[in-house]
Order: C-alpha cells, then sequence, then structure tokens
C-alpha cells in the first residue's frame, strides 16, 4: 500500500497526518515503498537511467508486487529473504551493479558530449532545481527532528482519525488498507449525528490539550531565545503586548513628568 495513495484518497475528510504516523508503525508501512526514484531528465529524455542498488534490483526479481498484494507484507518478506541471502550471492549483485554503473557513466559522458547549448542550460537548470529541491527537503528534516528533540506538542487529531484508529484495530489484514479505508469511510459519512458524537468528543479535548501544551512550549522557546520556531500568530501576539507594554510605559513616564513639572 501506498501512503501517498491514502492521503489522496481521505484528503478531502482532513486526516491529519499523525494518523499516518500512527498507520505507518502500527502495520509496518514503509513511507518509501513505491518510491519511484529520481525521475528522468526533462530536458534530456533521452539521459540513461541511473541503476537501480542490489537490494531494490532483488526486491524487484523476488518480491510478488502484484496489484491487490500488501505492499507492507512483500517488503518484510523481500527483507526475510535479503538477510538470508548468501554473501557471496550478495557480492556478485554487488558487483553487477558497479559494472551497471560504469556503463551507465559512460553512456551519460557520451550523452552529455554532444549536448546542444540549449540543452546544456536546460539541464543545469534542471539539476539547480533538484539540489534546491533536496536541500529544502533535509533542512524539513533537520527542523522536524529538532522540534522532536525540543520537545514540541502534536497537533490535535480530528474526529474521523479518531474514529479511523478504532476501525484499523478491527481490520483482519485482507485485501487492500486503501479499501478499507474507503469503506470506513462511507459507513463514516453514513453515521448518524449521535454516532458521531463521541469521535467529536475526543477530537474537541485533543484540540484542547494541544492548545494548552503548544502554549506552554512556546513561552519556553520565547524565553530561551527560540522565537524562529513559534507559530507566527503567537509571534504577531508578543509583539502586540510588548508594544502595549511600551506605550503605557511611556505613558506613565509622561504623566510622572507633567506631575513634577506642576510641583
Amino acid at each position: 500500500m501506498a501512503v501517498n495513495s491514502l492521503c489522496r484518497l481521505t484528503q478531502s475528510s482532513q486526516l491529519n497526518r499523525s494518523f499516518f504516523s500512527c498507520l505507518r508503525s502500527k502495520f509496518h508501512i514503509s513511507a518509501t515503498a513505491n518510491k519511484r526514484g529520481n525521475p528522468p531528465s526533462t530536458a534530456i529524455p533521452d539521459l540513461p537511467k541511473r541503476p537501480a542498488t542490489p537490494y531494490i534490483q532483488f526486491s524487484a526479481r523476488e518480491g510478488n508486487w502484484q496489484k491487490g498484494v500488501q505492499v507492507s507484507k512483500t517488503a518484510k518478506e523481500v527483507s526475510e529473504k535479503w538477510k538470508q541471502l548468501d554473501p557471496a550471492e550478495k557480492e556478485k549483485l554487488t558487483e553487477e551493479y558497479h559494472e551497471q554503473l560504469k556503463r551507465w557513466k559512460e553512456e551519460c559522458d557520451e550523452r552529455m558530449a554532444h549536448l546542444t547549448p540549449e540543452e546544456h542550460q536546460r539541464y543545469l537548470e534542471e539539476k539547480s532545481g533538484e539540489r534546491e529541491a533536496k536541500k529544502e527537503a533535509r533542512n524539513a528534516r533537520s527542523l522536524k527532528a529538532e522540534l522532536k528533540k525540543l520537545g514540541k506538542p502534536l497537533r490535535g487529531r480530528n474526529e474521523i482519525t479518531f474514529y479511523l484508529s478504532d476501525r484499523m484495530a478491527e481490520w483482519d489484514h485482507t485485501g487492500q488498507v486503501t479499501n478499507y479505508v474507503k469503506l470506513c469511510l462511507d459507513h463514516w459519512r453514513e453515521m448518524k449525528d449521535s454516532e458521531k458524537k463521541p469521535y467529536h468528543d475526543k477530537a474537541n479535548a485533543d484540540r484542547e490539550r494541544y492548545n494548552a501544551e503548544i502554549n506552554v512550549w512556546e513561552e519556553t522557546m520565547i524565553k530561551e531565545g527560540k522565537r524562529e520556531l513559534v507559530r507566527r500568530k503567537t509571534l504577531e501576539e508578543l509583539r502586540k503586548r510588548e508594544k502595549r507594554a511600551v506605550a503605557e510605559g511611556n505613558e506613565k513616564t509622561g504623566k510622572a513628568s507633567r506631575t513634577k513639572g506642576a510641583v
């Protein structure tokens, strides 16, 4: 199962990421299970594609990736096969990979040598964009890790994530999880308000929990001089309070000066 497919499927229901984190950990779903790797160059369409790593090639050969089969189950089976693979066979796969890599580099060099100036410029621009995208992704991961280390509270879950968490506990792991989630969401839409109320109550309680925790956490971050980690609206409110405090201080000073002058 591709987690991204689940995200698109439930986007209209506003499922938050905390639920998918729970899904990945509970059902051993890899966020990169269906990752396709670097896309081919659009600036140079016929540029050879980099060969897959030994493990990816082994996975493609040994795994049952047919539609309808659970990706998480197949990935786990492939991982176990790879662990038990004869070291000599792994070494053979690695040597084949290095040979493929060598040929790929030679083919790339040959193709690059015949680029027109326009193609070369487009290629450089494309690579520059890729580097920027990777840099942004690294920065985002670093920020996420830092926030986790600093104990930033988890955002409150909504009513649908609470409902799906309960339903996922009932799943018998037959069929695709996306189909099961579809059935759950269809059932949610047909539920009466009275049946949804317990989940709304949980969501409201979790929202209140988050608001209380995030306020305390942000105050701590401000005191420690880490304002860049605080939400924009919190900083705006803080600036307004500071501005009012300065104005009140100036007003008191002015009154004191006038009173002293009158005496």
